[in-house]
């Protein structure tokens, strides 16, 4: 991951080297996707090849509901917004507060 995102461009890096992210860092990478593609199928899309092919329990179907929780198929009631429709959104604001993150991400990039 190379984006203006340090916590989206750590969270990438950790996983393609373990194979493993923690899902609510994982649903937080998800969910940035958005930004980076056109369309939210083309997002899906991506985040589901990229979760088959770099997590080592990729296919796990607790992994894909969590992925469908981070596209906004498990959870209603939130208004459209620019770029996530209604995708609720997530910012890293609420990771940044837990104890160590910081350091986490700054060993990762």
């Amino acid at each position: 991951g190379n984006t203006p995102d340090r916590t989206w461009n750590a969270a990438q890096k950790e996983w393609r080297n373990c194979g493993w992210l923690h899902n609510n860092l994982r649903m937080y990478w998800a969910k940035q996707i958005l930004r980076f593609t056109e369309t939210p199928q083309q997002a899906w899309d991506l985040a589901c090849y990229l979760n088959d092919h770099i997590s080592l329990d990729g296919r796990d179907p607790a992994t894909y509901a969590s992925m469908q929780w981070a596209f906004g198929n498990a959870k209603l009631g939130y208004s459209e917004k620019e770029i996530y429709g209604w995708v609720a959104p997530k910012s890293d604001r609420t990771l940044l507060k837990r104890k160590g993150m910081k350091e986490w991400i700054q060993a990762r990039i």
